[in-house]
This record gives C-alpha cells, sequence and structure tokens, in this order.
C-alpha cells in the first residue's frame, strides 16, 4: 500500500507560467490537466496528487512523493502530450524544507498559438453513472490531442466538460469545418462514438450561434449545457 499523507517524503511541483495573451484557457487546461495526473497514478504509486494552486502568475500541480525524480519521469509524457504543457517548469523539496531543486526550467513567454477564432465542440451522450462512456470520452481526447500535435497545428484540444446528459470535447481552431474533416476518422472510430454516437457543431469565439457539422436530421438546435 502506498503511504499514508503523513509519511510522504517529497512535494513535486508541475508550475505553468500564464502568458499575457490566453492565461484564461491555459488556466482551464492545467485543472484540467490535474484530474489527468490524478488518474495516471496507479493506486500501489509511490505518489499521490495533491492539489493545484494559482498565485497569480503561475498555476501549479502538485504531488505528494517518495521518489521526485521517479514521478517526474512517469508523468513527463503525459504533461508533454497534453495542451497544458508547452513552457513549464518542475521542481520538488522535501516537506520538511523549503529549498527547491529543479528539474526542469523554462523561460517565461507569451504563448506564440494562434489568436483562436472558433470553438469546434464534440458531444456525445452520458448516462449518470456511466463511467464507461466518461472514460472512452478521455481516451478520445488524448488520442485528438496527439492527431493534432504536429508542430504547427490548424487545432488544439481545449478540454472537456459535462452537463445533463452529455459530455463534450472542445477544440480551438481557425477552421472548423477543415478540423472536423481531418479529425473525423479518428472520432467515428472511437469507442466514445460507437457507444452512443456523436454530435459535432461549431461557433465563432465572440458569438454564440452554433452551426451544425455532423448531426441527424432531427437534431434540436445544438446547444453546450
Amino acid at each position: 500500500m502506498p503511504p499514508q499523507r503523513g509519511d510522504w517524503k517529497y512535494k513535486l511541483a508541475f508550475r505553468f507560467p500564464l502568458p499575457k495573451r490566453g492565461g484564461e484557457r491555459l488556466f482551464t487546461l492545467v485543472f484540467a490537466l490535474g484530474s489527468r495526473i490524478r488518474a495516471a497514478l496507479p493506486d500501489e504509486a509511490s505518489a499521490t496528487y495533491q492539489d493545484a494552486a494559482y498565485d497569480g502568475e503561475t498555476v501549479a500541480l502538485t504531488i505528494l512523493t517518495d521518489t521526485p525524480k521517479a514521478t517526474f519521469k512517469l508523468l513527463r509524457q503525459i504533461v508533454e502530450r497534453h495542451a497544458a504543457g508547452v513552457g513549464y517548469e518542475v521542481a520538488y523539496r522535501r516537506l520538511k524544507t523549503r529549498e527547491w531543486t529543479t528539474l526542469r526550467q523554462t523561460d517565461k513567454v507569451d504563448s506564440d498559438e494562434p489568436e483562436w477564432t472558433h470553438h469546434l465542440v464534440y458531444q456525445f451522450g452520458l448516462v449518470d453513472g456511466d463511467l464507461a462512456q466518461y472514460d472512452d470520452v478521455i481516451a478520445l481526447e488524448d488520442q485528438l490531442i496527439e492527431a493534432i500535435d504536429d508542430g504547427k497545428p490548424i487545432a488544439v484540444v481545449d478540454g472537456h466538460d459535462s452537463g445533463a446528459g452529455e459530455i463534450n470535447i472542445f477544440v480551438l481552431t481557425n477552421a472548423p469545418r477543415e478540423a472536423f474533416e481531418r479529425l473525423r476518422p479518428i472520432v467515428d472510430r472511437s469507442a466514445a462514438a460507437r457507444r452512443s454516437g456523436y454530435r459535432a457543431a461549431y461557433r465563432r469565439l465572440d458569438g454564440d450561434a452554433y452551426h451544425d457539422l455532423w448531426a441527424a436530421d432531427d437534431a434540436p438546435p445544438f446547444r453546450v449545457d
């Protein structure tokens, strides 16, 4: 069994400096990444996710661990594949001291991502308590992140949320139809789509009206609850 909370030796921190542009989006992405890190740590691991904190300039995800370097190695690929994992820093300290040791350092720079103009939304049915469908959608989100991580992406995954009877994956893009067609084969063959089907629509970030890209003929107007 992993040690109890009071028995941990180190605190490991992933820090994400907020850029002048896109800070609100990064804030949301980092909190979504925290959920992914929590799920990635197996029960028998010598580490446990602690919390997320914001100090006005950075968002930090903290982990309690006995082996900070090994834990960083375990989580590094997850962080760097995630949309939040650009320009992050990592450090650790013994819980009985205040001196941090840096494992990864980066300059604090503004985001060089495009000024995204549209939200592309994939929407899946979700029955309360259906953890299998939730897991399938999260797995699809990971696949989409990997598929569009090509150096100069036409889109970037912007996280997910769930509402009344639905779960949504959000994608930021300047070309929603092109992004939809590029990602469509991945979505179509996903377990999430096979389980409940899906709808896809987009809207301008400065507007409220959604435009359907994929929906049944008799589908009601698209909305995100």
